[in-house]
């Protein structure tokens, strides 16, 4: 234990390294990097709005039945195309991809997603890379979906019918500090983890006598006397 102790206080500054710099690394990647912004409405509905629609399966509840009429929506190019065009933030981010006719459709047919919340309660969410921009889409989303029931039920609907209870919003705590925690925990356990293998793997590399009571351990041998380290008569011998 006393040699790795010796190893430590040698090479501390090598030693330290990872436990300070693995931190620091990981703060910097979780608060820098860019994270999606997740941007989520709620809105109620009930069955006549989802026969407007066309897709009412008995068997499912309202909020299942128009969660399934937005998925189908999302598979209608001319619809994804109406929600660029009413967001123009959107529209000038779809610009600039390779084909920005079609990247609409990809992009909310993997990112926006609608859940049952209860038998009447649908959550719409969007997951976007800026909050502005996620905003857009969603609040585009809702404005047109109601017409294009309209559309296919060939009558205007009742506001009662489909109604967005909550409006889309972005939760105020989008970053998540336990995972802040738990990222600067591991990292600080990595950074240990490597200090000590870095102690370990030096002091076993070492094969120096450091201490007296070791040589008889190593060569069975008495110690007859110990001639002590001085640093200022090993510069002068250095210079000389």
């Amino acid at each position: 234990m006393r040699r790795y102790a010796d190893s430590f206080f040698r090479y501390w500054f090598v030693a330290i390294a990872p436990i300070i710099l693995f931190p620091l690394i990981t703060l910097g990647v979780l608060v820098l990097r860019p994270t999606p912004v997740n941007v989520t409405a709620r809105v109620w509905t009930d069955p006549i709005s989802n026969k407007a629609m066309g897709y009412d399966d008995p068997s499912l509840t309202p909020a299942q039945n128009f969660a399934n009429n937005v998925t189908q929506l999302l598979a209608v190019s001319s619809f994804d195309s109406q929600v660029a065009r009413e967001s123009p933030l959107y529209a000038r981010l779809a610009a600039t991809h390779a084909d920005p006719h079609s990247w609409p459709a990809t992009d909310l047919r993997s990112n926006l997603k609608a859940q049952a919340a209860g038998t009447n309660l649908v959550t719409v969410s969007y997951s976007g890379k800026d909050r502005a921009t996620a905003l857009q889409v969603l609040q585009a989303v809702l404005h047109l979906a109601p017409t294009e029931m309209e559309l296919f039920n060939r009558r205007p609907l009742n506001e009662h019918v489909l109604k967005t209870v909550d409006p889309p919003s972005v939760p105020s705590n989008s970053f998540s500090k336990r995972s802040l925690l738990l990222g600067l925990g591991i990292a600080i356990f990595a950074g240990l983890l490597l200090a000590g293998g870095f102690v370990v793997l030096r002091t076993a590399l070492d094969q120096s006598v450091r201490y007296a009571d070791e040589v008889p351990e190593l060569l069975g041998l008495p110690v007859l006397g110990v001639v002590p380290y001085s640093r200022e008569f090993s510069n002068r011998e250095g210079a000389g």
